[in-house]
Order: C-alpha cells, then structure tokens, then sequence
C-alpha cells in the first residue's frame, strides 16, 4: 500500500499481478473459472455425481475459493453438497494420503476425488494404488496448476495449467497500454487451460 501511494504522487502506474488493489491495474490467473472447468468436466462429461473435493488448508483463500466454485458447479446440475465431501490435504503430499485413507477405511470412496492442487493429486493417486484401487477406473482423481511432475505420474494426472508465458504477455499488453492518469481499478483475468489426461478417464 506504501509503493502504491509513492507511485501515485508521483503519477506513476501501478501494475499488480496476482492480487487486486484500488486505483491500480490489476492482473490475475482466472483461478474460479478454471477449477470450475474442471469439475464440470468431471459432472458434464464423465456424467460423475459422487464427487468428494481435497482441499488445501482451512481458511486459506485459494483453497476456499476452489471449494466455492466445487459447491457451485455442483449446484449447477443439481447435485447436493455438504461438508463431508470436502477432506483437507493442506496443499501437501503426506497430509491428502491420509485424507485418503480416511476415506478408505470409511469405506466413503466416491467416483472421483477433485484435488486443489497436483501435489495433493498425485499423492491421492499413489495412496489409493497401494490399497488397490484403480485409477481411473475405480475413482477418478484430477489436479490444479500445471507442475511439471503431472506429466510423468502414471496415470497422468489431468489438471488445469497456469500458463506463466500467457501472464507475461497480458502483463506486456497493459503496460503498453496504461495510463498514469487513470484512477479507476481494472482488473484483467488471464484464463487457464484444462489439460486432460489418463487420471479423469479421458484417452
């Protein structure tokens, strides 16, 4: 806030990426929209309706977020949501196993586990393999983020990709474009893309 009001006096613009901030220009990965994407690919396409979502952490606003979008394309198509769909594995590896587990010994598995992110989503791929679950085939699981290690989980883990050149360019285009003078906040959203693979049930 204190660069922000520097550069003001001094008529400078104000560029922020990954966050939203009055007077500014402000530009963010679509995060909503893309993981809304990807659960409506699970319930329009693969025709699921038992989903459970991984999340990250309590109260942690990308986590909260991607929960938000979960319940809403849910309520979209009509399908009921409650807090038991939801497990939290804090973004991390160790955490999501035993979410999964937990949900194996509850014997709750659903027809596909909707993760937060990749890293939870192939440690949910590799935990239900050990106790002999079939992935897609038994539960579907999907990603978020893109991160290289999706490309060589077996089966590969379908995710949405936040593309870093496509920020660039946007972040290119404004600052050709911006104004000094200009007080009012612009927000511009850089959309993500859904990259399916072996872990939803698509070829």
């Amino acid at each position: 806030d204190m660069l922000i009001s520097r550069a003001k006096e001094h008529d400078v613009p104000v560029i922020v990426i990954g966050e939203a901030h009055e007077g500014c220009v402000n530009i963010k990965f679509d995060h909503e929209n893309g993981f809304a994407r990807i659960v409506r690919h699970m319930v329009c396409d693969h025709k699921m309706t038992r989903l459970h979502f991984m999340a990250g952490s309590k109260g942690n606003y990308f986590s909260d977020q991607r929960k938000e979008a979960f319940r809403t394309v849910l309520e979209e198509n009509g399908l009921p949501f409650d807090e038991s769909m939801v497990s939290y594995g804090e973004f991390w590896s160790d955490p999501a196993i035993a979410a999964t587990e937990k949900l194996i010994r509850e014997g709750n598995l659903p027809q596909a586990i909707i993760c937060a992110n990749d890293k939870m989503a192939i440690a949910v791929c590799s935990c239900l393999k050990i106790h002999g679950c079939r992935v897609p085939e038994d539960v579907a699981v999907t990603g978020f983020d893109g991160i290289l290690e999706v490309r060589f989980a077996t089966p590969r883990i379908t995710t949405v990709v936040t593309d870093f050149a496509d920020l660039a360019t946007k972040t290119a285009e404004v600052m050709l474009g911006c104004n000094a003078a200009a007080e009012e906040t612009k927000t511009y959203l850089v959309p993500l893309r859904i990259c399916m693979a072996q872990s939803c049930g698509c070829a």
